[in-house]
Formats: structure tokens, sequence, C-alpha cells
């Protein structure tokens, strides 16, 4: 196997889920990082939106979570605020308008093996209904060769929306503790899952 990883950046519409990973081939998925800028959005309804992991050409997911922060291993719109475990944290989250989030989520104790493929989708909203709303995310997974990913692109934004989390601007330049030590320990978690993964192939062997 080879280790994957896949950009997205992506702005909602509606009645569209976000199409976060189409994997083709066999292989491990094995999460990634996804954040979220509400843009023009003054609350946290995008968070209602499930997960949809769709293993090996099915027709219905799998796998369906119960919200967005729930997938994260959060609750009620990442009340409990940021924080960082080794296989899943909060990086960032701001609730003032527009309200703002980036997250990971690393699937080593539950990932997902496949076959022929797999396609990870997430919904924004209950039911896809909260269009215009800034999504980037790396999924991570390992496969057997060949390897194809996409070249990263960066989403348009909606026109007369401002620039949010992470596009334009330097968002380290005044935070605090208590964004950069989460994102220091999720850079460092996933290095870890990386090494664990390759240590279990290799044993396999």
């Amino acid at each position: 196997y080879v280790f994957c990883a896949q950009y997205a950046s992506i702005v909602s519409t509606r009645g569209e889920p976000l199409h976060l990973a189409d994997i083709k081939g066999e292989g491990v998925f094995l999460g990634g990082t996804f954040a979220a800028d509400g843009l023009e959005h003054r609350k946290f309804s995008f968070l209602e939106g499930n997960e949809q992991i769709y293993v090996d050409g099915e027709e219905k997911p799998s796998w369906e979570g119960t919200g967005t922060e729930d997938y994260f291993n959060g609750a009620w719109y990442f009340s409990a605020g940021v924080k960082a475990r080794a296989f899943h944290g909060l990086t960032h989250l701001d609730e003032n308008p527009p309200p703002q989030m980036a997250s990971y989520r690393y699937l080593l104790p539950d990932r997902i093996a496949f076959k022929q493929g797999l396609k990870f989708d997430m919904q924004h909203g209950s039911r896809n209904s909260v269009p215009d709303t800034l999504y980037r995310a790396v999924s991570f997974w390992y496969q057997k060769p060949p390897c194809t990913v996409s070249a990263p692109e960066e989403a348009e934004l909606p026109e007369g929306t401002s620039v949010g989390l992470g596009v334009g601007t330097d968002d380290t330049e005044d935070a605090g503790p208590d964004m950069l030590t989460p994102t220091i320990l999720a850079i460092i978690a996933l290095l870890l899952v990386v090494l664990i993964v390759r240590f279990m192939i290799r044993r396999r062997r």
C-alpha cells in the first residue's frame, strides 16, 4: 500500500452534499482534517449535516452519522471547545459571525477497508440545506498503487461574501495557545498514525 491524501475546497450548494473523496481501488480509509467557514451565515446550522461513507459501490451509505461535530467526537456544536486527542480534536472554534471551525479525525482504531473503492460525503445542514458555506478538507488513506489524486484547487467564493478562515488571511498572527497548541498536537498525532499504520502493514508482510 501507498499513502495518499486528497485536498478539497468546496462552497456548499443547496441539495448537494460535499464530495470530499472518491477513491478507486483497494485500500484503507483513515479519515482526515476538516474546516468550515460560515461566510455570511451567523450560526453553526451547517454542522447539522451527517457524514456519509459509501464502500465498494454501495447505493446507500453503510456509514452515516448524526451530525458533523458528532463525527469528530464533539457534540452540541462543539460546546466543549478546542481540544486535542490522539485520533480526534478541534483545533479552532469561533462562534462569532461568521462561525468557523477546524477539526480532525484519524480512523486508525476504526479504519474502513475497501476492495473496489470508497466515497466520502459530508452533508451541510439538515439534508444539505445550508448553501454558500466554505469547506476545506484533506482525506487520508492507504491503497494499492496507483494512487490517483486531483491537483489542489481553491473554491470560488460566492459574489459579495467576505474572506474567512484560512483564505487569504493569517490566522496564526493573533492566535493564542488555545489554537496553536492543538494544531501542533494534531500534526504530531497524524505523524504517529502514519508511522503506526506503516508498522502494522510491515508486520503483516
